[in-house]
């Protein structure tokens, strides 16, 4: 498969994602650096989401005289509002003019469309076009992406960037093709923009990324322009994280901004054995369970013990590799949530598993016969 072949049906089955998060993250950014619609009488919503929504649209005035303070306890972080989910749903409203409640879940669908589209694509073009849609049969069927692709959280367009980032580094690695390291870029650069689950998601894929390049088999063949075009389309979305956490100045957060010092997060991650139990039973129970998977994790743990050699031939490795590593992440996250352990697991578990489930997938079907994809001299 070619470099613009790839790239074309990126863009045709992105189309209605792209639309959906350029657009808002533009608007976002204007909206913060030169605030003055007018603001619109919208009611008071319980939802974070839609309350950083509505700061983010409202004027700055409406900012200073309405209550709304930065330091807040409820908007302690407004660097949200220029997220993924409130830039959208401010994106939204300001079109419309008034709330529009079924605007989130809207996206969420979009996205859940755009995942499946995608992997149809992808394995159709990569292993064959039966596997393809077949694993998108699969996939819609998965009752926890069909139950979150109908809410206004965040973690169905996560795990569309997730899956679309790894994927078109894949190309890129197969095909050497500098755009498409570019567009993995961009998308593992959204992921950030989503949610902060992406800023590991970032340091996870960029290792991967140079651990393969180190491993090629050419190693005269050049590597620099690859990581250049790769960071390229990072910084696009993630200038906006970064104008948000740097520029801003806003601090404040559940995790690593919770005002807990070095000692104590240490204290948590090793020496609260209790806890630690509780968090790898919960991965435990929560893995296998058949009527929110449907099996996708036994198809994960399986191509990985029967997938042989091929598993590590043409960089079919990094997927699973990647998929270790966020749930590896999401496993030491767990230890310093801020809430009581059972109840963060009850109400995030199924979410944080969600966000690598489609790509866990992509691999266990790869992992299961020969690509079409031309084998190049530094593939491993």
């Amino acid at each position: 498969m070619s470099a613009p072949s790839a790239l074309a049906f990126f863009a045709f089955s992105s189309e209605l994602a792209v639309a959906k998060t350029v657009q808002p993250l533009s608007f976002a950014i204007w909206i913060a650096a030169d605030p003055t619609p007018e603001p619109a009488p919208w009611t008071r919503t319980v939802s974070f989401g839609f309350k950083a929504a509505r700061v983010i649209s409202m004027c700055h005035a409406v900012r200073k005289t309405s209550g709304v303070a930065a330091h807040s306890s409820g908007f302690q972080r407004l660097e949200t509002g220029i997220r993924f989910l409130p830039g959208t749903l401010a994106w939204g409203w300001h079109l419309a003019g008034h709330e529009f409640l079924l605007w989130a879940p809207a996206v969420d669908f979009v996205f859940f469309v755009s995942l499946n589209l995608f992997v149809v694509w992808y394995l159709g073009t990569a292993v064959s076009w039966i596997s393809g849609f077949l694993t998108g049969g699969y996939l819609l069927s998965v009752p926890v992406y069909r139950f979150w692709s109908t809410t206004q959280y965040a973690d169905i367009p996560l795990a569309y960037f997730f899956t679309t980032a790894a994927v078109l580094l894949l190309l890129a690695l197969r095909t050497r093709a500098l755009k498409l390291f570019f567009f993995a870029g961009l998308m593992a650069g959204l992921s950030a923009w989503t949610k902060n689950e992406g800023l590991f998601y970032l340091g996870w894929l960029g290792l991967l990324l140079t651990v393969a390049l180190l491993r090629g088999k050419n190693l005269d063949s050049p590597k620099l322009p690859r990581l250049v075009w790769f960071i390229a389309g990072i910084l696009i979305a993630f200038s906006a994280v970064l104008y948000a956490k740097v520029f801003l100045g806003l601090e404040g957060g559940e995790y690593l901004g919770s005002g807990r010092n070095l000692a104590e997060y240490i204290k948590a991650l090793f020496f609260d054995s209790l806890k630690t139990r509780i968090i790898a039973g919960s991965f435990w129970v929560y893995l296998p369970n058949y009527s929110q998977w449907h099996g996708l994790w036994l198809l994960f743990l399986t191509a990985w013990l029967l997938g042989g050699r091929r598993t590590y031939q043409e960089y079919r490795w990094i997927p699973g590799v990647l998929v270790l590593l966020i749930e590896a992440g999401y496993f030491i996250v767990l230890h310093w949530a801020p809430n009581e352990i059972y109840f963060q697991i009850s109400v995030s578990m199924l979410r944080l598993l969600m966000h690598a489930g489609a790509l866990a997938l992509v691999f266990a079907v790869e992992a299961a016969g020969p690509l079409r994809l031309k084998d190049h001299p530094d593939a491993c």
